[in-house]
């Protein structure tokens, strides 16, 4: 009974200040959103305060989604200080507490936040964030995406001479190149000016290259063009930038793009990466957990107490940016995905153990 009354302590010792840091950090970020949001509306008409502060409001969870290592990193930080200058820590090592025994019930909070984060926080950040990046260029005039990957093939609408024309294909071979083309040229008026068939579809700088071409019209023959162009402003950057942005997609929505976007013939890494990252946040969580625990579990009379905690929130921050870093060259295939997002923070918390286990063994 002594030692579930002592977990749920340290637990809601934790739980407090991560809320309140978690608090901090969310004003924090909703103010300098909502700043940049009004800079950016100055002089536009139709955007006012209060569109902008919703904005920033349909921003804010994916925003503490991002900062969720840091909150309890120093959520752990904290309480864990306070314990050691209120003499718990002492009382509790006198009692033959391991470090590994009070730390437990913080371990076991941030494993639980971090299967909290994927399977309910991401879903809604991911539908919050996609709902803001939609307002946002719809209101700041920013482009919109240009392709659409479904289960039933790929979808493309650009702009026309005489209207607008709808690209559908059924997938992209390995060389970039459209498989099973069927484009509808359509006027403003939304009335059908002609129809293309095409067996391939490859995008030249300013057109695309349509191969085994078949014309058809309203109220006219058929007509086979073998080889013709039909220009375009889209360029092959946007094509891989206009995917839904893997941040806007749900955890549980994650499996089936990837599958989708592989089957249709395009690469997937960086979907393949963020769906590891989400994997991994509860094992991130606890190496930020024991990095605290390593850097302020020290006597409270000593005076590099503070600066132990200040190289904490360093070697915080340096996970994050290594990650960060490690992760972006796993999504441009210079490094394989699993290497890429496990690799950093199994290291950091098999680091962060080593440094506990010399500290309480010796």
């Amino acid at each position: 009974m002594l030692l579930n009354r002592l977990d749920r302590y340290l637990a809601l010792e934790f739980l407090t200040k991560l809320l309140a840091v978690l608090a901090a950090l969310a004003v924090v970020v909703f103010m300098a959103d909502s700043l940049e949001l009004m800079r950016r509306a100055a002089g536009r008409t139709g955007i006012d305060s209060l569109t902008v502060l919703s904005l920033a409001l349909l921003k804010l969870p994916a925003m503490l989604e991002q900062v969720l290592p840091f909150v309890v990193l120093l959520a752990a930080l904290i309480t864990l200080h306070r314990l050691s200058r209120r003499q718990e820590l002492t009382v509790l090592r006198a009692a033959g507490v391991s470090v590994w025994q009070f730390t437990a019930p913080l371990l076991l909070l941030a494993l639980l936040i971090g299967t909290v984060r994927v399977f309910v926080l991401n879903p809604l950040a991911a539908h919050s964030l996609a709902v803001y990046e939609e307002k946002e260029a719809r209101l700041f005039k920013t482009g919109r995406d240009v392709f659409r990957v479904g289960k039933d093939g790929i979808w493309l609408r650009q702009r026309d001479g005489e209207g607008y024309a709808i690209l559908r294909a059924d997938k992209a071979n390995t060389t970039g190149q459209l498989e099973g083309i069927l484009i509808l040229r359509l006027s403003r008026d939304e009335t059908l000016i002609e129809r293309l068939d095409a067996s391939t579809a490859t995008l030249l700088p300013g057109m695309w290259r349509l191969e085994k071409l078949r014309l058809s019209r309203p109220g006219q023959t058929p007509i086979d063009l073998g080889t013709a162009a039909l220009n375009t402003d889209v360029t092959p950057a946007q094509l891989q930038d206009s995917f839904a942005p893997p941040r806007t997609i749900a955890s549980w929505d994650l499996p089936g793009m990837i599958r989708t976007l592989q089957d249709a013939g395009f690469a997937a890494k960086r979907h393949l990466v963020h769906w590891h990252s989400l994997l991994l946040t509860p094992l991130l969580l606890a190496a930020m957990v024991y990095i605290a625990a390593a850097a302020a579990l020290q006597p409270p009379r000593r005076r590099v107490v503070m600066r132990l905690i200040v190289y904490g929130v360093g070697a915080g921050f340096t996970l994050f940016f290594v990650t960060d870093l490690v992760t972006a060259l796993g999504m441009s295939g210079r490094l394989p995905v699993l290497l890429a997002v496990w690799f950093v923070p199994l290291a950091a918390l098999m680091l962060a153990v080593s440094v506990l286990l010399w500290r309480e063994d010796g």
